[in-house]
């Protein structure tokens, strides 16, 4: 009713905060819409200005309309050009920054906004403003890998908020923002503490913005853990919750088109997916969506499609922000050693590397060794690789990663069945089995089968190898080609391919290490006399 009847700026203000309070977007843009145009003819910058503010505010954080934000952020410093010092000011820049961030990818200009809203904080005295706005810079900063001085400012804004120095509101928004920089460098253990704490304080205050975004980044953190029944409770309660908000909606859908892949369910997961690659949700989430996609396609056998979009999102997202690219170089890796392409799977795993050095978490540091690991293997040092491996599952392991860590452990079996340690790759990929089983991994299941299966047909190669497989592997020793091999022994070509195929067989060589793999083991075993 006072929506068709008028009233002045204020009472719209104040009928649009009890919408957005009872989860009715929808009714709340309205009211700040015509509390915008009421301000605007009567002439008042300021009250303009803050109600645009709030609009981007609603779009970004509940509607995923980054280009309607940026509208309205263009107005509302339009409007306060008239009130330089105006604290909303601080405001206009700080959700710049965030929208720099989260939906282009793009840290550096995002830090240009923090910092000149923490400089106008500074400058005008507002204790709240500095706070919120100290912490949003951290923020950035983490996310550029600048670790201590980002988490320096995330702290001391948490310790403001956890002394009563902000309002009940901002010290959510401040506990909101270090959940995200833990979540960005995969500090599960901080991020959960921090998680349950928002959820239950906002839930107590009836705040559902706060509580949904809670209770989506505890669904995050509990796929990670493995904790797979309630992360699907938590992103059931979410896509309930969610209402109005296609935002918030988009994020658990891709949270779930993750947990779906990480099951081995890929059509489910693409399912999961087909909603989000629309309007509304679209626009909110494209970039993630990319992520998602070129993992599904790697997992269904498409490396070259997942290498195109991997590389596409790598495109569209910063060199300086480290984080959003680690996951989507983990696919790469493993994208480019399919396809055969050394050079280019070692590029990745060496920006991998230096992401590491400058994010030193156990998650991400494990990361990086098990796609150096995966390179080194694929270029000829079973040696390195394998301590690569041994090194990612316990860095994995560590940080609690559970199906990342059973992921490595597949790999390393494999390892240990090429290297003629038949006792212990069996022993692990039984272990793995049973873990994957019981976590729900049918991927991770269905590789260890696989494992389990050559290692049922394996007899021991010293046994198996018949003396002119034993003539040729030393000649492959002594570094013969196989032509060389051929005029050597006066056979024809495709006779010793014919050897050295059965070789790699008998003693579970396989990939471009492959000729490596068999020497080593002949070494080891005493064949070359």
């Amino acid at each position: 009713m006072l929506l068709e009847e008028g009233g002045d700026g204020q009472m719209l203000e104040r009928l649009a905060l009890s919408c957005r309070a009872l989860d009715d977007i929808s009714a709340a843009c309205a009211a700040y819409e015509r509390a915008y145009h009421w301000y605007v003819e009567a002439g008042d910058h300021a009250g303009a200005g803050t109600v645009a503010c709030t609009l981007a505010d609603i779009e970004l954080s509940d509607l995923g309309g980054s280009a309607v934000a940026a509208g309205w952020l263009s107005r509302a410093r339009d409007h306060l050009s008239h009130h330089p010092e105006h604290p909303s000011l601080v405001t206009v820049d700080a959700m710049s920054a965030y929208r720099a961030l989260a939906y282009e990818k793009d840290p550096d200009t995002a830090r240009t906004h923090a910092q000149r809203a923490v400089a106008l904080a500074e400058r005008i005295g507002d204790t709240t403003q500095l706070i919120m706005s100290r912490a949003f810079l951290g923020l950035v900063q983490v996310t550029r890998g600048e670790l201590e001085d980002g988490f320096d400012l995330l702290d001391g804004a948490t310790a403001a908020a956890l002394a009563g120095e902000v309002p009940p509101a901002a010290d959510l928004d401040v506990y909101c923002l270090l959940i995200t920089a833990c979540e960005r460098v995969r500090d599960l253990d901080r991020m959960e503490q921090w998680a349950q704490r928002v959820l239950s304080m906002a839930t107590a205050a009836g705040s559902a913005g706060f509580a949904t975004f809670a209770r989506t980044r505890y669904a995050a953190l509990l796929i990670c853990r493995g904790r797979w029944p309630e992360a699907e409770a938590e992103l059931d309660q979410v896509l309930w919750d969610a209402g109005g908000r296609p935002l918030t909606a988009a994020m658990a859908l891709v949270l779930r088109a993750t947990l779906r892949r990480l099951q081995g369910r890929l059509d489910d997961a693409l399912s999961e997916l087909s909603p989000c690659e629309r309007e509304p949700y679209r626009r909110a989430v494209r970039h993630q969506v990319l992520a998602v996609r070129a993992a599904i396609e790697l997992d269904r056998g498409s490396p070259q499609v997942a290498a195109d979009l991997a590389e596409r999102y790598l495109r569209a997202v910063s060199r300086h922000d480290l984080i959003e690219r680690i996951e989507v170089l983990e696919v790469l890796v493993r994208a480019r050693l399919a396809l055969t392409e050394p050079d280019a799977a070692d590029a990745a795993a060496r920006e991998l590397e230096a992401t590491a050095e400058q994010i030193p978490t156990a998650a991400v540091r494990g990361a990086a060794v098990a796609a150096r690991a995966l390179v080194d293997l694929a270029g000829g040092s079973p040696t390195a690789a394998r301590a690569g491996l041994e090194a990612a599952v316990d860095l994995l392991d560590q940080a609690g990663f559970a199906h990342a860590t059973l992921a490595a452990q597949v790999e390393l079996a494999t390892r240990l069945l090429q290297e003629g340690e038949v006792a212990a790759a069996r022993m692990m990929a039984e272990s793995v089995r049973s873990a994957a089983t019981e976590l729900g991994a049918h991927g991770v299941v269905a590789a260890a089968d696989d494992l389990l299966g050559r290692l049922r047909c394996r007899v021991p190669a010293s046994e198996a190898m018949t003396l002119r497989e034993t003539e040729v592997l030393r000649l492959v020793a002594d570094g013969l080609s196989n032509a060389e091999i051929a005029g050597r022994l006066v056979l024809s070509p495709r006779t010793v391919e014919r050897h050295v195929s059965n070789i790699y067989l008998k003693i579970g060589a396989t990939g471009p290490s492959a000729r490596t793999i068999a020497v080593a083991h002949a070494r080891r075993t005493g064949l070359l006399g």
